[in-house]
């Protein structure tokens, strides 16, 4: 029976004000659930997209296919999903990514929902990138969303940063990692970390702008992962990794275990590391941060690319020297040999791009006669950290003036003749002030 008519029924029944009051309260829950299962409860994110395709996230409940499709603003044709996966979670809730091809470049399409127009909007294909084309993209690290007791301890005046980030004209977004923090019970289940995720997606309005403004492209960290300072022996490694490559569709090569994959925009390539489900403890003899697999994947994948700039990134910081686990210096055998390769092999344009530490710097040092930058972008929302009387404090390959203690974002920006290109970094502030820039020169 429909819920209208028992409503309807119920109300006949000869009863005092405050009985039919309390079923009225009672059915209104219980229309209010039925139509939030029609809904989408996490928002829809604009995922990998190239000049030709488009990958959009979302999260729905209720029966039925509930996919985005896409309407090309200029002509006004439909465009359905070209391939659409799906991952059931917690009280039905699915996660859900529709992968768009055929389209065209550099235009605009409208992102519309056939079951609520309450999340519609509009996304662009790239353009056709040049070796001589501009490209901005936005980095950061470490977004601890405050919620329920912890907003008692995080002012919700530091969430302006996002707004910020809103601001800033950019092409695409690099997550580098702890993109969330699993706390507590968090971590005791599939239901609970998924419920997790659609928690912090759903908890800012101006998180939810961010992710549907521009492609968004990831890397995990520890908290994302599992524990604090986690490696390959947390015990639900494997769930939360179906739990990360499902909230975040990146484009992973197919049978590679682990949540790294590349990507290329312009004259640049991105390898974005897995630094976590392969990881051993640092007091293992044949210790690894990469694991084998993805040390060659990186290594063949570094050799067939003839990008100007060569972006790796990493939640852990790679040119540090300061013995600390959770830095790949801990891990001397495997470092040395990706970087006796990138010198041997004379790999030129590497950049480094890490986060993890709750500050920014940017370092850069020679080995074996080739130079080598790190930018490293942290905290977005987290806690700052104080360095006093940290190792850390005086780090000799830290550019000078580059250390930042506050909450900030990264944004890098490529431009440049194709014979001479440039990477810009700046550093931005929670109220969008400029804190600190410097350019990195193309090396070929």
């Amino acid at each position: 029976m429909d819920n209208q008519f028992i409503i309807i029924a119920l109300l006949m029944i000869n009863t005092n004000s405050i009985l039919k009051l309390g079923l009225l309260l009672f059915l209104s829950i219980l229309l209010e659930n039925s139509l939030f299962s029609q809904r989408i409860v996490g928002p829809p994110m604009v995922s990998h997209a190239s000049s030709s395709s488009i990958r959009i996230w979302l999260a729905a409940k209720g029966e039925g296919a509930k996919h985005p499709v896409l309407v090309n603003t200029e002509t006004g044709s439909l465009i359905q999903p070209s391939t659409f996966e799906s991952l059931v979670g917690y009280k039905d809730v699915v996660s859900l990514t529709a992968e768009f091809n055929g389209l065209q470049a550099d235009t605009e399409y409208d992102v519309t929902f056939s079951f609520t127009e309450k999340y519609d909007f509009t996304t662009r294909t790239d353009p056709e990138f040049s070796d001589s084309s501009t490209i901005k993209f936005l980095a950061g690290s470490c977004f601890f969303l405050p919620s329920g007791l912890w907003k008692l301890f995080i002012p919700s005046f530091n969430i302006m940063i996002l707004r910020k980030m809103l601001d800033a004209q950019s092409d695409f977004m690099l997550w580098l990692g702890d993109n969330l923090y699993y706390i507590g019970a968090d971590l005791s289940s599939f239901e609970e970390m998924f419920r997790k995720q659609i928690e912090q997606r759903r908890n800012s309005k101006h998180l939810r702008s961010l992710l549907k403004k521009q492609p968004n492209y990831s890397i995990w960290d520890d908290h994302d992962y599992g524990p604090n300072n986690s490696n390959r022996y947390f015990y639900l490694k494997d769930t939360s990794l179906l739990i990360h490559r499902s909230f975040w569709p990146n484009p992973y090569p197919e049978g590679k275990i682990g949540s790294y994959y590349s990507f290329s925009k312009g004259d640049a390539d991105f390898f974005m590391l897995d630094d976590r489900y392969h990881r051993s403890s640092v007091k293992e003899k044949n210790k690894t941060l990469l694991g084998d697999e993805q040390l060659n994947w990186l290594k063949e994948s570094l050799s067939r690319s003839v990008a100007t700039f060569k972006f790796i990134a990493i939640g852990s910081q790679a040119l540090n020297e300061s013995i600390h686990s959770e830095f790949f210096a801990s891990y001397k055998q495997q470092r040395k040999e990706l970087f006796d390769f990138l010198v041997d092999e004379n790999i030129e344009g590497i950049i480094f791009l890490s986060g993890d530490r709750h500050f920014s710097e940017i370092t850069t040092r020679t080995y074996r006669g080739k130079k080598f930058y790190e930018v490293t972008s942290s905290p977005v929302l987290s806690v700052p950290r104080n360095l006093s009387g940290s190792s850390e404090l005086n780090n000799q390959f830290r550019i000078d003036g580059s250390l930042i203690t506050q909450r900030n974002f990264s944004r890098i920006t490529l431009s440049g003749l194709a014979d001479n290109r440039s990477c810009l970094v700046e550093f931005y502030n929670k109220r969008g002030k400029l804190l600190f820039t410097y350019s990195i020169p193309a090396n070929r």
